[in-house]
C-alpha cells in the first residue's frame, strides 16, 4: 500500500474550500475528488491501483481559486514480503494464514491417503486502507499411488475496474501446500522432491498473459538432501518456498508509464 499526505499552507486569512483530487498522470485526465470542499489542509491518499497518480489540491479562498503543485506517486503491485506480512481480512497476517494451511494439510494425512490445501490471494484496496483476503480455501484429496495437487481458479484478474473511489480486489499471489508422506502404511518407503515442483506449459501460474510473474508459495518440508519420505516424523521441520515472479507486472494493465 502506497500512501502520500498532501498539506496545504496558505497565508490567506479565509480559506472557503479546499478539493482534493488525484488523476492518472499518463492514461486519464478524469480527476477523482477524494476530499470536496473541506477546510482539512491536509488529506492522506492512498494509491490503491498500479499506475502513476497525480495529487493536487484546489484552495477556494476570497473569491479566488488556486491550484497547487502536484505530487507524483507511482504505486506497483505488492512484492513477497509485503504480502507475506500483510494483514487479512479475518485477523492476522497471510503468513499465519499460510501455517493454518499447513497445520490442516497435515491432519488431512491417513494411512491410505493425504491432500494439498491452497488459496489464492488478493489485495483489496480502497480509500480508507488496504488488506489481503485468502479465505476461498481449496482442499484436494488424492491416494499415494497418484500425485497430489490442488487446482487454484481466480475469479478474475481484478474486480471493480480503476476507480480508487471503490474497493477493488486484484489476484497478486497463490499458495499451496504439498503433503506428508508420513502416515502412509505399506511396505517399502515412499520419496518424493521437496520444494516448488517443475513448472510446466499447463502450469496455472503461466496460463494466460499477465499471470506468468505472479508470485507464488509452496508450504513443504525443508527434507534431507532435497527429499522428504515416508519414515520423516510429519512434524519435521518445514518452510514456505517462493518460486514464480517477485511481484504481479503492472504493465499488464497498460497503467504504468
Amino acid at each position: 500500500m502506497y500512501t502520500a499526505t498532501l498539506s496545504v499552507i496558505s497565508g490567506a486569512p479565509h480559506i472557503n474550500g479546499i478539493t482534493y483530487t488525484m488523476q492518472r498522470s499518463i492514461t486519464d485526465s478524469t480527476p477523482y475528488e477524494l476530499a470536496s470542499n473541506t477546510t482539512q489542509q491536509a488529506c492522506t491518499f492512498y494509491a490503491t491501483l498500479p499506475g502513476t497518480w497525480d495529487i493536487k489540491a484546489h484552495v477556494i479562498y476570497n473569491g479566488s481559486r488556486d491550484t497547487t503543485l502536484f505530487i507524483r506517486m507511482r504505486c506497483h503491485f505488492p512484492k513477497w514480503d509485503m504480502i507475506l506480512n500483510g494483514n487479512v481480512s479475518t485477523g492476522g497476517t497471510v503468513r499465519g494464514a499460510m501455517d493454518q494451511a499447513w497445520t490442516r494439510t497435515k491432519l488431512l494425512a491417513t494411512a491410505t491417503g493425504c491432500a494439498e490445501v491452497g488459496f489464492v490471494i488478493y489485495l483489496v484496496t480502497s480509500q480508507t486502507g488496504s488488506y489481503y483476503n485468502c479465505s476461498e480455501v481449496v482442499e484436494q484429496t488424492s491416494t499415494y499411488d497418484i500425485r497430489a495437487s490442488v487446482m487454484l481458479s481466480p475469479e478474475q484478474d481484478i474486480l471493480n475496474g480503476f476507480d480508487p473511489l471503490l474497493q477493488s480486489s486484484f489476484y497478486v499471489a497463490d499458495f499451496h501446500t504439498h503433503p506428508p508422506l508420513s502416515k502412509w502404511v505399506g511396505s517399502g518407503a515412499l520419496i518424493r522432491k521437496v520444494g516448488p515442483a517443475k513448472l510446466t506449459d499447463d502450469s496455472p501460474h503461466y496460463d494466460s498473459p499477465g499471470r506468468n510473474e505472479i508470485p507464488s508459495f509452496v508450504y513443504d518440508y525443508i527434507g534431507n538432501n532435497g527429499e522428504h519420505e515416508s519414515k520423516d516424523s510429519i512434524d519435521s521441520p518445514a518452510k514456505i518456498y517462493r518460486f514464480g515472479g517477485n511481484q504481479r507486472n503492472s504493465n499488464y494493465y497498460a497503467q504504468e508509464d
